[in-house]
């Protein structure tokens, strides 16, 4: 009952005759916009296809607007908004209402940490946020739900964009006022120009990407300085376990078996270091800044042969 027949023909035809690029082209059509946008594309919406929908939202993100991308799989085609469809009620929902009861719970427990995954994560957050001046725009790669950017838009009036390819966690961006989009990192980084952000952050994500001395590269050209954390694979204790044992580590940090695990690049302190100095004579001239590396607690730091006594390391790296 939502439109008579006549009704629709005439939206259809209206939609069909406009024309959003127009002789200015796309970035300069969406230069008015002032309120903040979320776009949801659906996978099989043939009319109006993912690619277009990313293509309004990467021009927004060009000209700094404030927008947002959902990407739902759907079966329904272009009529997949019609449908009584619980993933695309509850992205609009969380864009017009914001946290559930659900989200604000979980923002009430954070303050406890209950295991050593806990513990590392704070540990991140707390020297991320005394690098990040007020005011920043930031960069999260692989942002999660957003916690990281929420509290620091919060108490440092930073500007962040979050990229996470999974749909709960970036409805849970959504809903806690994240700008996010649910895409391919490199993807994200492609269309984005060179020093747009102050920072761009890697917070124990080079591990699960595909090439990642290329994605970092990227990374410090669109960044004017680029925060990268991650699990020191080469601690005393892992490899002690393994000269011990000689089979694959497992704990909270390596849960998975080698069978069922995703990819993961696990590399070392020592690793990281040489590939800075190998990479200093590409394009783009960058050196280490400050770094900060934890003991094996996430808690106690650590400055002798970090190497070897190491388990989470935080580099800041800084574009010449």
């Amino acid at each position: 009952d939502r439109f008579d027949a006549n009704t629709y023909i005439k939206l259809t035809k209206a939609l069909d005759r406009f024309d959003l690029v127009g002789d200015q082209g796309l970035d300069n059509s969406l230069s008015h916009v002032k309120s903040k946008v979320l776009v949801i594309a659906f996978t099989s919406d043939w009319l109006y296809t993912p690619e277009q929908n990313k293509e309004i939202v990467n021009a927004m993100l060009r000209i700094g607007k404030d927008a947002s991308y959902l990407e739902l799989d759907h079966k329904h085609g272009h009529d997949s908004f019609l449908i009584n469809s619980p993933d695309f009620l509850r992205t609009v929902s969380a864009f017009l209402i914001g946290k559930t009861e659900e989200d604000k719970k979980e923002k009430r427990n954070s303050g406890s940490t209950h295991s050593r995954y806990d513990v590392k994560k704070e540990a991140d957050f707390k020297i991320i946020d005394d690098w990040v001046e007020p005011s920043s725009k930031v960069l999260d790669l692989g942002c999660g739900k957003g916690a990281l950017l929420e509290y620091l838009r919060d108490t440092k009036d930073v500007f962040g964009l979050g990229v996470d390819y999974d749909l709960n966690k970036a409805t849970s961006c959504v809903a806690r006022g994240v700008t996010v989009c649910q895409e391919d990192i490199r993807k994200v980084l492609s269309n984005l120009k060179d020093n747009s952000f102050d920072w761009v952050i890697f917070s124990r994500m080079v591990e699960e990407l595909e090439e990642p001395g290329k994605v970092i590269l990227e990374a410090l050209r669109v960044g004017k300085r680029v925060a990268i954390s991650f699990v020191n694979y080469s601690y005393w204790k892992n490899r002690y376990r393994f000269l011990r044992s000689g089979v694959r580590i497992r704990n909270e940090v390596y849960p998975d078996p080698w069978e069922t695990s995703k990819l993961r690049n696990y590399f070392s302190v020592r690793d990281f270091e040489l590939f800075c100095k190998d990479m200093r004579t590409e394009k783009i001239e960058f050196s280490i800044g400050r770094k900060v590396f934890h003991r094996g607690d996430w808690v106690k730091t650590c400055k002798f042969l970090p190497n070897l006594r190491a388990g989470l390391a935080i580099y800041e790296l800084i574009k010449k």
